[in-house]
């Protein structure tokens, strides 16, 4: 029973047991085309909202909190999302720029590579940086590297009535860079 319940816990609710999703191994393949459809309608929305007031320029690009998160929402994200990609060879979904190779993601080409090149398409670029952190703190390395940064919204996934995901998007105002 118990290998039952580990393996297909969506049994245990279909027979009306409230089994919380903190307590689901299988937790994290939920909720991910829903975040990608939502991610996608706050690009949009934001993209509307700068050209209802007559700014120009290139969409926006998103990073994510984490490699995983980044994957997932990348893959969820339709492909007609307004965002820069300079380069097919280039995600949609970015993670945090770091001075370090910290994981595999780091080897992908991304906004901070692009900006140490002589062409630079997201200098000046807004981003939406998207986490599912509950601290309200942004990671120094997206202070740093904007102009401004305010909270977007904030996002409850839920399935079958049960809190699954939380996200906070952030609008990230002109893209400077780390500084060195």
């Amino acid at each position: 029973v118990v290998t039952l319940i580990g393996i297909q816990p969506e049994l245990v609710r279909a027979i009306g047991i409230p089994w919380p999703y903190a307590w689901d191994a299988t937790q994290d393949q939920y909720g991910w085309r829903k975040s990608g459809l939502i991610l996608h309608s706050a690009l949009q929305q934001w993209e509307e909202e700068r050209q209802s007031k007559g700014l120009q320029g290139q969409p926006q690009f998103v990073i994510a909190d984490s490699p995983a998160t980044a994957a997932a929402l990348d893959a969820h994200l339709p492909p007609n999302a307004p965002v820069i990609q300079p380069h097919p060879d280039y995600p949609r979904v970015h993670v945090i720029e770091s001075a370090g190779l910290a994981h595999q993601y780091h080897l992908w080409p991304n906004y901070s590579h692009a900006f140490n090149q002589s062409r630079r398409p997201f200098k000046g670029q807004h981003a939406l940086y998207v986490t599912n952190s509950t601290d309200g703190l942004l990671p120094p390395e997206i202070r740093h590297a904007f102009q401004s940064t305010e909270v977007a919204s904030v996002i409850a996934i839920q399935r079958q009535r049960q809190p699954l995901m939380r996200w906070t998007f952030y609008h990230c105002r002109e893209y400077t860079g780390l500084p060195l």
